[in-house]
């Protein structure tokens, strides 16, 4: 049989350099553990012992435990207690440990919202109870966390979505260079 391992780029890894512009940063970030819960919505938050609401697109995550609502009757929680997965028959929530199907891309700096409106509809001004949106036709969670954004990409597309970040991060290099030559001719 023929040997074409090396017609391929190599089996995509989570680690690899930050990338960095004038004005924003984007970097893998580690996540020890994501699950899904699905079912009631007050009853997910509950099961998970979540005292904050999850955070949809727009509102703020903060600290290392917290969780994001993927829909109406989904939440992943982001390092929140261990939960046993399966269905849980007395409150009627499914749960699915889903640490490994997704990749975490942190981008921060004064650029970072302008970054992710490159491939999605995404802005600041425009509230959603759901962190869910397309990216670059790249189905994904966006939300902000703390000053910076995130988005949970799933794993088998990361290093897809990666090459585009890194795109959108030339792009915007190249707009930050023509505005400041069109400002100092």
């Amino acid at each position: 049989m023929r040997d074409d391992r090396n017609r391929w780029a190599a089996a995509p890894s989570e680690a690899r350099p930050e990338l960095v512009a004038q004005a924003v940063t984007a970097r893998i970030v580690a996540i020890e553990r994501q699950t899904v819960l699905s079912g009631d919505y007050s009853s997910c938050l509950e099961l998970a012992g979540m005292c904050q609401p999850a955070v949809g697109s727009h509102e703020v995550a903060n600290g290392d435990s917290y969780a994001i609502r993927q829909r109406r009757d989904r939440i992943l929680i982001i390092n929140g207690v261990q939960l046993e997965d399966g269905w849980h028959e007395g409150t009627g929530v499914a749960i699915a440990d889903m640490s490994s199907a997704y990749c975490v891309i942190e981008i921060s700096g004064t650029d970072a919202e302008r970054i992710i409106a490159t491939g999605t509809e995404y802005s600041a001004a425009t509230s959603s109870p759901s962190a869910a949106r397309l990216w670059h036709g790249f189905s994904c969670l966006i939300y902000r966390h703390e000053n910076k954004y995130r988005l949970h990409i799933r794993s088998a597309y990361l290093e897809a979505a990666w090459d585009m970040l890194q795109q959108q991060f030339v792009l915007v290099a190249q707009l930050q260079r023509a505005n400041a030559e069109s400002y100092n001719p």
